[in-house]
């Protein structure tokens, strides 16, 4: 099982700390914050706008490198103004795709069931009688992990040494730690961040899985560029889990932090909110929210979280996913999920966010959900478009709707105009934002978009035809394909298919297992790129992990569709249940598998996906035509006596056309937001626009 990691570093210095690891870098303020207040309802004026579209597609632009509110040259006098076109919205079946993904109800990993069925273990789910009595001084044996994004995991023994009423401090053997600064943040942790965590979060389980209320500490040699982590296997027993420590515990690190800093407390924070997070939303969440949860309970004890930074320098970033490649990728995520969580505190307040904390769903219906408890009528995107506006408005703005209570943003312009016409394209991540700045030229201008009209939900295409079977992407999943296969006649056989798959290296498998006895248990097959490596405990033999046709490791690698084949002889002249299965950690969770042009000589099977097939059972599969309806949300930001925010209204071919009443008069400047919006995919979204 992976680990919920905050990937920061520390130089033990003031204010901003940044450090190369592995050619990316971490940022922590490790500042006090004052505490979270919400502010008076929103004041700012909301506009209507009417639909127009371009006539014709502008010519491509290629996307800046730097971000600063550079002028760009007009366009020659000759070009074109774009005639007007009314809305004509219809129901494709792209939007069938679409709904049926968001609908898909995908199964929970469950790791006591998993156990019993592909190992035959009946654990002892038990607690002890009674817990043992530590004292300083005792030395215990744990599992940890020495860099948890390599899969570096070892014994090593710790000893005991401080004990308060919440937390065991142990110490690895042969490190250093001083005693005071132990007791230190320790007793910093009981008084402040345990009842501030238990009064806005919730509780951890308590007494937890080795029935005693006290937490674990373990102080180690962790590198990798990590502060810390909670290991959500340690609640698991050791059968199920074989590294679990069968505790409640966080491992610090040595090598990055210092008992008795403000900068050790706020990690504290991050790992115990994760603690919290697990145990209130059993089904697992999604680690955008998960991660933006840790960095808001450090907000919560007065920590700064400390990754805005990376975020605003690029807030082209989704908010609904989470990326782990090239090496420090999802540094900005950190960023991008703490603040949309504490905009929506800010704005919504503790009960709410308590909702989404425990909302035992996961990602964007987690929020919809608190929605409509809390602000009946309005949706996620709503929510995030005005977040993606507050966060370039910022003092602009006296309204929590498009204002932040307690931070401050540096977001500046993605690129910038101030002679016209002019015209420019570029690509935008689903829910992330492009910021295009327009300076006053004399006269009121028309801003025109344009924006595909499809995206696709993975970087792949069908191996043949237009459509394949697709696991799905969702963190703790255990998603499964199954049908009868009758090899009653057959003397020998022979599974063939066809598989593209992006799955977290070590951490994530995918099986293709039979069943003799109606599905009680399951043996996984082997094939050619099957391994039994089980680096992390989570593989259940003979899976498929990392990228197919480019192993694992290299994370400029892109999968490739292989055929793999896998022998059913020894299941030869009889019925069997066979079965495609992608299962899910907690944390990061790749493309998924995809699998096409199954087949099945010896009896004459084949399915190459192109038509619905009865036989097969799916929970969490879907067959796709990887083609989805792109959407957008596109928001003029003026600036003048009074800013106001007006949406742009775009018709079925994603096209809109805002115009300025007052430019350089009342209007000092307009910014022009644009986001993509359409859930279940990572791919990019292009668009176009003309400026006149």
């Amino acid at each position: 099982m992976r680990t919920l990691l905050i990937a920061l570093i520390a130089l033990l210095t003031l204010a901003l700390c940044v450090v190369a690891v592995g050619g990316a870098y971490f940022f922590l303020t490790i500042s006090q914050t004052t505490a979270v207040t919400v502010p008076p309802s929103p004041q700012i004026q909301i506009v209507e706008q009417v639909t127009d579209a371009p006539s014709s597609a502008p010519p491509t632009r290629a996307r800046p490198t730097d971000a600063p509110a550079t002028t760009t040259a007009p366009l020659p006098p000759t070009l074109a103004a774009p005639t007007l076109a009314a809305p004509t919205p219809s129901l494709s079946g792209n939007d069938s795709t679409l709904d049926m993904l968001l609908n898909n109800d995908v199964p929970v990993n469950d790791r006591v069931r998993l156990a019993q069925a592909f190992k035959g273990i009946i654990p002892n789910l038990a607690t002890p009688a009674a817990p043992r009595q530590y004292k300083v001084g005792d030395k215990e044996t744990f599992w940890v992990s020495r860099d948890p994004n390599h899969s570096e995991n070892e014994q090593t023994t710790a000893t005991l040494r401080y004990i308060n009423n919440v937390a065991y401090m142990w110490v690895e053997d042969g490190e250093k730690a001083d005693d005071a600064a132990l007791k230190k943040s320790a007793d910093f942790f009981a008084a402040n961040i345990y009842p501030t965590h238990h009064k806005y979060l919730g509780s951890e389980a308590i007494p937890g899985v080795d029935n005693d209320p006290h937490l674990n500490i373990l102080n180690a040699r962790i590198g990798g560029g990590i502060a810390g982590y909670y290991g959500q296997s340690d609640s698991l027993p050791k059968e199920i889990h074989s590294h679990s420590n069968q505790r409640e515990m966080f491992y610090m690190s040595l090598v990055s932090t210092k008992p008795g800093t403000q900068y050790y407390n706020s990690v504290l924070a991050h790992e115990f909110a994760h603690m919290i997070h697990r145990y209130a939303n059993e089904r697992g969440e999604s680690s955008w929210i998960t991660e933006g949860f840790g960095d808001l309970g450090m907000e919560l004890n007065g920590f700064s979280a400390g990754h805005q930074e990376s975020f605003t320098q690029n807030p082209d970033i989704q908010i609904n996913a989470w990326e782990v490649e090239p090496p420090g990728a999802s540094i900005p995520h950190y960023g991008a999920a703490y603040l949309f969580l504490s905009y929506q505190l800010n704005r919504f307040g503790i009960d709410y966010i308590r909702s989404v904390f425990s909302s035992n769903t996961t990602g964007i219906p987690s929020i919809q959900q608190a929605l409509d408890k809390f602000q009946p009528g309005m949706t996620f995107d709503d929510v995030f478009a005005d977040w993606v506006a507050a966060n370039f408005m910022q003092d602009a703005a006296q309204d929590t709707r498009y204002n932040y209570s307690t931070e401050r943003l540096d977001i500046r312009p993605t690129v910038g105009y101030s002679a016209f016409p002019a015209r420019g394209s570029d690509t935008i991540h689903q829910y992330g934002a492009d910021y295009i700045q327009l300076l006053p030229d004399g006269k009121d201008i028309s801003f025109s978009f344009d924006g595909s009209d499809t995206v696709r939900v993975i970087p792949t295409d069908a191996h043949s035809g237009n459509s394949f079977w697709w696991s799905g992407r969702t963190d703790l999943s255990d998603a499964t394909l199954t049908r009868e296969m009758d090899l009653s006649s057959a003397k020998n056989a022979t599974l063939k298919f066809w598989t593209w798959y992006d799955i977290e290296d070590d951490f994530d498998f995918a099986y293709v297992a039979v069943s003799t006895d109606g599905g009680k248990t399951w043996k996984p097959l082997q094939g050619d790129t099957t391994t039994d490596r089980d680096l992390n405990a989570t593989n259940y033999g003979n899976g498929l992990t990392c990228k197919s046709g480019a192993g694992c490791g290299d994370w400029q690698a892109e999968p490739q569709w292989i055929q793999e084949e896998m022998d059913l002889t020894p299941y030869a002249g009889q019925k069997i249940l066979l079965r495609f299965e992608q299962i899910t950690d907690e944390v990061y969770t790749g493309s998924g598998l995809a699998v096409d042009d199954i087949e099945i000589p010896e009896i004459g099977f084949k399915d190459d996906a192109e038509q619905n097939d009865a036989a097969w059972t799916a929970a969490g599969f879907a067959r796709i035509d990887n083609v989805l309806p792109q959407r957008f949300i596109v928001q003029a930001i003026e600036f003048g006596r009074t800013p106001r925010v007006v949406p742009l209204q775009l018709d079925a071919q994603n096209r809109g056309t805002y115009r300025t009443q007052g430019f350089g008069k009342n209007i000092s400047r307009v910014v022009i937001v644009v986001s993509g919006s359409t859930p279940v995919t990572w791919q990019l979204a292009d668009y176009e626009y003309q400026i006149q």
